[in-house]
């Protein structure tokens, strides 16, 4: 009804849409773990995406920065935030990932002083995603699923292959094995995983 009448956008109890809620929604999570590093408690934030372009965002994640929230940031394409400088932000991590397959999945994670919350959905921080476009974020409640994505979000830590990271000048440098140390390519860990938990077809 929202996309073909005329009767106003619904409340969401849960979903987090755009562009009804989810600016509003996102910036309050960000100011959120901003409030919590001020107060000295726990403040992450990890966020998997195509794109980050949209102004206010980086604004409040170099805020967030600045208040000493330790920001990741997987962002497959176009990212128009500077990490690691001096006064800025300096604890925001960017890196992407080239590899086998299209990465396309969008997470996001926010430490919320020890009691995480997740999100997934369809939207990258895009001025197009949060304020031209129909897109939803929901949140992740299971312990079981909570616990995966957290797995995940750590096998992309755990890369020394595949991945891209982003310096202070906008350079990216491509992550490589150090003497001995076994190769880990997050996707290919992917592929292991789903070996091991999806049972085969039989005959």
């Amino acid at each position: 009804n929202s996309l073909t009448g005329v009767i106003p956008y619904p409340a969401h109890s849960k979903l987090i849409v755009a562009p009804v809620s989810m600016r509003r929604r996102f910036t309050e999570l960000i100011r959120r773990e901003a409030d919590h590093a001020r107060a000295g408690r726990r403040a992450e934030i990890d966020a998997k995406m195509n794109q980050l372009e949209d102004e206010d965002i980086i604004k409040e994640l170099y805020c967030a920065s600045l208040a000493g929230v330790k920001v990741r940031l997987n962002v497959r394409g176009l990212c128009c935030l500077r990490p690691g400088v001096a006064g800025l932000s300096e604890t925001i991590r960017v890196f992407s990932v080239v590899g086998r397959f299209l990465e396309h999945s969008r997470v996001f994670r926010f430490e919320n002083g020890g009691q995480p919350e997740h999100f997934i959905g369809s939207a990258d921080w895009m001025k197009r995603n949060l304020n031209g476009r129909v897109e939803t974020v929901i949140p992740v409640e299971s312990p079981v699923l909570k616990s995966q994505l957290d797995e995940i979000l750590t096998l992309y830590e755990q890369d020394n292959c595949s991945v891209w990271d982003c310096g202070s000048d906008g350079e990216y440098v491509l992550r490589v094995p150090v003497d001995g140390e076994i190769r880990r390519e997050v996707q290919e860990e992917f592929i292991r995983h789903a070996g091991q938990t999806v049972a085969p077809l039989t005959s």
